[in-house]
């Protein structure tokens, strides 16, 4: 797969695999933009980094043919090696992807394959002028029109051992619109943390993200109240955290960048690292042309760079100015739409004017005629019980309400058809925006076109949406 995202419906076909035993993987939790092969797999589930250089030759891509329909995903052979020597356990040279994949006979065409067509970021020699980058990653792993995804080292991540600095190039095309948030997904593994005593890691691996000002050599550190080093904890590799890092405009100013780095400030042999992801999300990049939008929570707010508003505003969940008797009648998000039930009594008290609840899922009606440049949901997932007292219902975090553990899917949705998923696994905070917009960045909406809104794993609760729309 290259590195340019397949428009929805042009199915892969056939996968590859790297020319080095790469093995089977899936790709870190959060966000998910990867394209879908004919039978409705991920893509990016199917590759992992390529451990060859992009100017180092070439794979090969054994494949043979399938029937329609069959829904079965072809294994993968390195090289030229295939038959039963080939499928030995630990030969590293076939790859069965998926259960009840088809063996691919000697007979199979063979064909070359660049090593940059495969879905994941692949380091580059270090061409910029920069002493302290040990990697440099030009090509990202995916992007849509808001936002640019690099996936690195597959299911177990890559190791960013201390004092190393990784830098990510930005395309051109979101040079000069400023980051909304960036989406960090690292954890500590089992064989570094022998260094915890109880839950406090001695050589703990701490990763800072910063970012270049376009067409300078001055940086720039996002933090917020809690710092700016992100702090890689004890996770097994199909857990790693994700990390939000909110409000870039907040915290650096309206800065326009070209390129994002990672580094891990931790102390210690141990201190290591394994870096799954780093996507990021960029205000809509384009001239504004209007917006809809309904908030259904009172004192609910977007961002709005053009007013000076750089950060969004709740009415409800974490952090809101709820009174005890707002919070017994109403609970934490009042008049919410609440997501994740059934029918259109997930609406409660709220007022839609251009949307509406079906199958507990969030339509949104979309005019005839408009580029779409983002879509945003401010939302939350902490249950409140109306029967208790607020002050019995404190969570680890010492704020009230039971935290949960709902994730966001986005797409765009026509009748009986969808397209490809915008927003895909997204946490969801306690109250928080999530926002992402059409992998086609000049797709323009048609007649009955709408947004739907999915919550899955836990209830959530949308206290209001904004879709921006640029020329």
């Amino acid at each position: 797969m290259s590195n340019i995202e397949k428009p929805q419906g042009a199915g892969l076909g056939m996968v590859s695999a790297a020319s080095e035993g790469g093995a089977a993987t899936r790709s870190a939790p959060g966000k998910h933009l990867g394209v879908r092969d004919a039978v409705g797999h991920e893509a990016a589930d199917l590759f992992e980094e390529p451990k060859a250089q992009p100017e180092q030759g070439l794979l090969r891509r054994a494949y043979s043919k399938m029937s329609a329909g069959a829904g079965k995903v072809l294994d993968l052979v390195q090289g030229q090696k295939t038959g039963a020597a080939a499928s030995k356990p630990g030969s590293g040279s076939l790859v069965n992807l998926r259960a009840g994949a088809v063996e691919v006979p000697p007979s199979a065409k063979v064909e070359p394959v660049p090593v940059s067509e495969l879905g994941a970021s692949v380091p580059t020699a270090p061409s910029v002028k920069d002493p302290s980058a040990t990697e440099v990653f030009s090509a990202p792993t995916s992007t849509t029109s808001t936002t640019v995804r690099f996936e690195l080292g597959g299911y177990s991540g890559k190791e960013i051992k201390p004092g190393e600095r990784w830098l990510f190039k930005v395309p051109e095309a979101f040079r000069n619109t400023p980051i909304r948030t960036a989406i960090l997904a690292h954890r500590k593994d089992a064989k570094y943390a022998h260094t915890y005593v109880g839950e406090r890691d001695k050589e703990g691996a701490y990763n800072l993200v910063t970012a270049r000002k376009t067409g300078t050599d001055q940086w720039v550190t996002w933090s917020d109240q809690y710092g700016s080093k992100k702090f890689a904890e004890r996770r097994s590799a199909g857990d790693p955290e994700n990390e939000n890092l909110h409000d870039w405009v907040a915290a650096v100013g309206e800065q326009n960048v070209d390129m994002l780095s990672i580094q891990n400030v931790g102390v210690g042999a141990n201190a290591i690292a394994h870096v799954h992801m780093l996507e990021i999300e960029f205000f809509p990049p384009g001239k504004p042309a209007g917006a809809q939008q309904e908030i259904f929570t009172p004192g609910t707010e977007f961002a709005d760079l053009a007013k000076g508003k750089k950060k969004p505003r709740f009415g409800g969940g974490m952090g809101s100015a709820l009174s005890a008797d707002a919070l017994k009648t109403q609970g934490l998000y009042p008049n919410a739409v609440e997501l994740g039930g059934y029918g259109p009594s997930g609406t409660g008290n709220a007022t839609l004017a251009h949307a509406y609840v079906s199958g507990g899922k969030l339509r949104i009606k979309l005019p005839e005629g408009k580029r779409i440049g983002s879509v945003e949901v401010a939302c939350g997932d902490t249950e409140f019980n109306k029967n208790l007292p607020a002050d019995q219902q404190r969570n680890k975090d010492g704020h009230i309400g039971k935290l949960g553990w709902a994730k966001l899917y986005g797409r765009i949705v026509n009748g009986h058809t969808r397209s490809q998923d915008f927003m895909v696994n997204v946490n969801v905070p306690p109250a928080g925006v999530l926002s992402g917009g059409p992998a086609d960045p000049n797709y323009i909406t048609q007649p009955g076109d709408e947004i739907e809104i999915e919550s899955r794993g836990h209830r959530s609760w949308v206290m209001g949406y904004r879709v921006q729309f640029i020329e």
